[in-house]
């Protein structure tokens, strides 16, 4: 991945490179939003997942002026480049539910950091959300929430775990037994 000169996130260009590390090909998202680098994913059929960053304004009661928020986007390619599904999580999770977990004094409203994207066994999609602390799930076909694991909204419970739950977790994946394993960073811990 290319990053910019400037700025932690712009552009920039994810590059492929064969086996003499030479450029084979370039990978970009579409649609004007801020490429990421913290993940990218290849689907069996071929094509490529990536995630990206945008911003938008959001009216929020409880402040006097129009809030914007980060939002994560994830764009699905085959094998020739072209777009075949976009996921925005403001389109399939409410900004109101979250309210509790910001600072709305911020000049803008962290609600998705996107740092991991793992195919899951079904073909569904599961991301990591750190600004949250949480893990999603959702439908590789129409978007919808299946479930989220930690952070505000969490569907589950957590049994024997005195932390309950990941905090500004860095990575998600799924093992092949059927666990979910996340590198927890723990930053906003007593003890980080």
């Amino acid at each position: 991945f290319q990053k910019p000169t400037e700025g932690f996130s712009d552009i920039g260009l994810w590059y492929v490179l064969d086996s003499n590390m030479q450029e084979v090909d370039t990978l970009g998202f579409l649609n004007g939003y801020d490429l990421d680098y913290h993940d990218i994913q290849y689907t069996a059929a071929g094509g490529y997942i990536l995630q990206a960053y945008g911003k938008e304004e959001i009216n929020i009661p409880q402040t006097a002026h129009i809030d914007t928020a980060n939002i994560l986007i994830l764009q699905e390619f085959d094998q020739n480049h072209n777009l075949i599904f976009e996921w925005k999580n403001s389109d399939h999770m409410n900004i109101d539910e979250y309210i509790d977990s910001f600072n709305l004094n911020a000049n803008y409203l962290n609600w998705t950091h996107g740092n991991s994207i793992e195919i899951d066994y079904d073909d569904n999609i599961i991301v990591s959300n750190r600004a949250m602390s949480e893990i999603i799930k959702f439908n590789r076909e129409n978007g919808g929430l299946i479930w989220r694991l930690g952070g505000p909204m969490n569907d589950f419970i957590f049994i024997d775990d005195p932390l309950y739950g990941p905090n500004r977790q860095h990575d998600v994946r799924r093992l092949q037994n059927g666990n979910i394993m996340i590198f927890d960073n723990g930053d906003q811990r007593d003890t980080p």
